[in-house]
């Protein structure tokens, strides 16, 4: 196993590694064809290709490394070659990108405007998500477990899902043994208490219940009048229809 190592840096996070699965094929495809795409340093930080490199590093194989310049910003280079071949469902992308709007301030950006935080709609954007789908991914990274952030960004909870879990009150240890659970641990958690049924009225607490109801329901109709004729003034027919109102409501009661 080669000893080559580059430190790697946090843009080259930004997206999810690889399962245990597809980074298997890619070391079987470098082991039989070599490798096809170049290790990629920025400042002599990794910012792509470190599956790439530790395939390599297994296989004992000398990796091909190639160096950006200096000028360029790694946050966008990553984005730009991650997106087209890599096939991240919406809720993966998403998670992506809340990544990406949270960036701290003086991190690893190249100017003073790119060392603010990017807007959330413009790292939607950049990741080809709604905003509500950054929003629910960014209450995953702030609430969520490790396991249930792990398992948006592996594909296998939608981010919508996560972040109603990780929002349920439920704490990081059951919110773990959910995702471990699967689907109907997951409903267990989300599940809500079901309503205590109020008791049957008795008559007499019907017939209160329904008057209060009509003497709200003539209230809202008297304003109605009011405000018709505030409009369209008549003095006699506003008096009238409120009287035929009034004695309706008597006559309830």
């Amino acid at each position: 196993m080669t000893k080559i190592d580059y430190p790697v840096h946090s843009a080259a996070e930004l997206f999810p590694a690889m399962d245990a699965e597809s980074y298997a094929a890619l070391k079987a495809n470098i082991a039989a064809h070599g490798q096809a795409e170049p290790i990629v340093l920025w400042k002599k930080q990794l910012i792509d290709g470190r599956h790439r490199l530790q395939a390599c590093k297994e296989l004992g194989i000398k990796p091909v490394v190639a160096d950006i310049s200096e000028s360029e910003d790694p946050l966008t280079y990553v984005i730009s070659h991650n997106l087209h071949r890599r096939h991240l469902s919406t809720s993966q992308r998403a998670m992506v990108a809340a990544k990406i709007a949270t960036i701290p301030h003086g991190g690893d950006r190249r100017s003073a405007d790119q060392e603010a935080n990017l807007p959330l709609e413009n790292a939607a954007s950049q990741l080809n998500v709604s905003p509500r789908s950054v929003r629910s991914a960014n209450q995953v990274l702030e609430h969520g477990s490790k396991a249930v952030q792990k398992a948006v960004e592996q594909g296998k909870l939608a981010v919508s899902t996560a972040a109603e879990l990780a929002t349920s009150g439920a704490t990081k240890t059951k919110q773990t043994q959910a995702v471990k659970g699967g689907k109907d641990a997951i409903k267990g958690v989300l599940k809500k208490p079901a309503k205590k049924e109020k008791s049957p009225l008795s008559k007499e607490e019907q017939i209160k219940a329904n008057r209060k109801l009509a003497k709200d329901y003539i209230a809202k109709a008297v304003n109605a009048v009011d405000d018709y004729h505030r409009v369209k003034p008549d003095a006699r027919k506003r008096a009238d229809v409120i009287k035929l109102l009034q004695q309706a409501g008597e006559n309830l009661w």
